[in-house]
């Protein structure tokens, strides 16, 4: 009797304890196996035991195929983890695939009950490493309100997708980053409301949002770091950060692209990476126009196009900035009521890029840009082939025309400022018949070059820093400037009389500075040089200077305090004729001697181009003299003039 009790006892501790090993898996808490190829399946029996609350311990997992969760079974799922979790896929599709029984629209009153019993399916905290060629991260079909949050997927083909029909969609904090293909993949998709946002979506070949074909209404993409999501290399392609593509099938409306961060990298190497590529793309068809869009408040950057719109119908582009295209700001081919404004358009790297084409275009708006430096064709702003169109108080400087009309019918250019043209450019270019144009400000940029012989007088523009003026003075030879005490080389910056000129707006990338200096020094590093400068703490120098007894021309480039020497070329004579000629980012230097026609050049640099940087200008300095060695560098024969190509 005594043995049957102690069995029975043991058997209701065993019973006891798979009951509590069921209420562990509810979080997870049991010991995780070895990985292996079947890891999936071993999740998938703690899911279906756990009732859908699901808690997956920290580890690395390894799926040989899909983990399948039909929220038929489970109704609502809550899909977390207790730590860092990361799944390597090691087949084709998707490691986690999420299907509901959603039919119809999403108005309260149309879904079905059993439907309402999976709202909000929540995936939270998951990385997916993808180990297969056709390896793919999450996908959705036919669920609703669902939530992917603080997910990664890397090195997969796609990260997110959605497919069938899904509605109102949350995707947020989530990193989809290096896979082969799409970042965020909408899928033929019939989905109304979804919400995309603070995520980074970068490093995904074939696109980063990709809507292609499908119905979709109520798409938002808010806060974002989009970067990237096209070839590394000049592989040529049609895709795009965000690309809705409509150009075979589909319905899309009513979108939101607000915030975020777009962009490429195209300008960062000897080659155009993925010409084609654009940074937002809205593609229609014929028979089709997506429509309802709204684009606002980004910045974009490096990539072939930045807003490319074919086929589309009433968007609002407007309070964008946009720098380094290569070469196409805004593209709207075959488009009806487009509006763009109030936006902020300079290559700022680039040199020679840069536009806004509309084409083939009717009852479009272009008011408020501002645009620097745009040089990909004859014009800033082209309307070719448009009809009753507008274009009005755009400010426009440094383009070869302002705005060009082509074929254009019934289209009018008002109220615009046109700066720094070359001599033949002009406001508005092409066939003014049948457009109306008036109130254009149109200016030249100066092509006269600047000459100073500071021989008995100075131009007014000349401004001291730190002036000494018992230091410097006006003779028939020339400036002569006492060499004090005192450096600009490095972190000291308190040399005496730095002699600072403006270089014109339109020179600031294309100049071509020289002067004559003469020197006596005794001292070592005694110095008198001609600078291109932005600060005490940036610039490139070119001079002579004294080194071991002898004189050299020295060449260096300072940023931040920090120095480095160019070039260091020996030169025997007291006199030197120097010049910098600047060329978009490229600085070179030279040296000849008074009286020689032929000029030697000493080195190259690259100039910064953080838009931070201050405006540069020429400066003339001389420093690390001896203190009352009443020895005098002489200046004369100053010369300033825009680069001719």
């Amino acid at each position: 009797m005594r043995s049957f009790f102690f069995l029975l006892a043991v058997v209701l501790i065993v019973i006891s304890s798979e009951k509590l090993n069921a209420q562990q898996t509810t979080t997870a808490s049991a010991a995780k196996d070895a990985p292996s190829a079947t890891d999936q399946v071993r999740l998938a029996h703690l899911l279906e035991q756990s009732k859908g609350n699901f808690v997956i311990p920290a580890g690395t997992y390894e799926f040989g195929g899909t983990l399948e969760i039909d929220l038929t079974k489970f109704g609502a799922l809550s899909l977390r983890t207790d730590g860092p979790v990361t799944i390597k896929m090691k087949a084709a599709g998707p490691a986690i695939r999420i299907t509901g029984s959603l039919v119809g629209r999403a108005h309260p009153e149309q879904i079905k009950e059993h439907t309402w019993l999976e709202r909000m399916p929540l995936i939270d905290g998951i990385g997916i490493l993808g180990d297969h060629p056709e390896a793919d991260g999450i996908e959705l079909v036919q669920t609703m309100q669902s939530v992917i949050s603080r997910v990664h997927v890397r090195k997969a083909r796609h990260g997110i997708i959605l497919s069938k029909r899904n509605r109102n969609v949350v995707i947020s904090d989530v990193h989809l980053y290096h896979n082969s293909g799409i970042g965020l993949f909408l899928n033929e998709v019939d989905l109304h409301q979804i919400n995309v946002g603070n995520s980074h979506i970068s490093y995904n070949t074939m696109g980063g949002i990709v809507v292609r074909g499908g119905n979709v209404r109520n798409l938002h993409i808010t806060g974002c770091d989009i970067e990237a999501n096209m070839p590394n290399d000049p592989t040529p392609t049609e895709s795009g950060n965000i690309f809705i593509d409509c150009r075979k099938s589909g319905s899309v409306a009513e979108v939101a692209i607000t915030g975020n961060t777009i962009q490429h990298f195209a300008h960062y190497h000897p080659r155009n990476q993925a010409p084609g590529g654009a940074n937002i793309r809205v593609a229609g068809r014929g028979g089709f126009q997506p429509n309802m869009i709204t684009i606002t408040g980004n910045v974009m950057s490096d990539t072939h196009t930045h807003v490319h719109l074919k086929h589309a119908s009433d968007v609002t582009v407007i309070g964008n900035t946009y720098f380094t295209t290569e070469p196409t700001d805004i593209l709207a081919e075959n488009c009806q009521r487009i509006a763009i404004a109030s936006s902020v358009l300079n290559p700022r790297e680039a040199k020679g890029t840069g536009q806004v084409v509309l084409k083939d275009s009717s009852n479009c708006s272009v008011t408020g840009l501002i645009c620097h430096n745009l040089l990909a064709s004859d014009a800033a702003l082209t309307l070719t082939n448009c009809r009753n169109t507008r274009v009005s108080e755009c400010v426009i400087s440094g383009s070869r025309n302002g705005i060009k009309l082509s074929d254009c019918e019934n289209c009018s250019v008002t109220d615009c400022t046109v700066t720094e043209l070359p001599p033949n450019g002009l406001g508005v270019a092409g066939k003014a018949e049948g457009n109306n144009i008036r109130d254009i400000t149109a200016s030249h940029r100066q092509v006269e070059p600047i000459v100073d012989s500071l021989k008995g007088s100075m131009r007014k523009e000349w401004r001291w820093l730190r002036e000494n003026k018992d230091g410097w003075k006006l003779t028939d030879r020339g400036l002569q400037v006492l060499i004090e005490p005192g450096n600009m080389w490095g972190k000291d910056n308190n040399a005496k009389n730095v002699l600072l000129h403006p270089i014109p707006d339109a020179w600031q990338d294309s100049a071509d500075v020289s002067v004559q200096l003469e020197q006596h020094p005794k001292k070592r590093w005694e110095q008198t040089n001609l600078v291109w400068y932005y600060s005490d703490s940036m610039m490139v120098k070119i001079g002579l200077e004294l080194e071991h007894g002898k004189t050299n021309i020295v060449m260096g480039h300072e940023s931040g305090d920090r120095t480095r020497t160019i070039a260091i070329v020996p030169y025997p004579d007291e006199s030197v004729q120097l010049r910098f000629v600047v060329d978009g980012l490229k600085l070179r230097g030279f040296y000849r001697k008074p009286g020689a026609t032929d000029w030697t050049e000493v080195g190259t640099t690259n100039l910064p181009s953080d838009s931070a940087t201050p405006t540069p200008k020429v400066s003339l300095q001389f420093y690390m003299g001896e203190a009352n060695s009443d020895r005098w560098a002489t200046v004369s024969n100053f010369k300033m003039r825009p680069v001719v190509n």
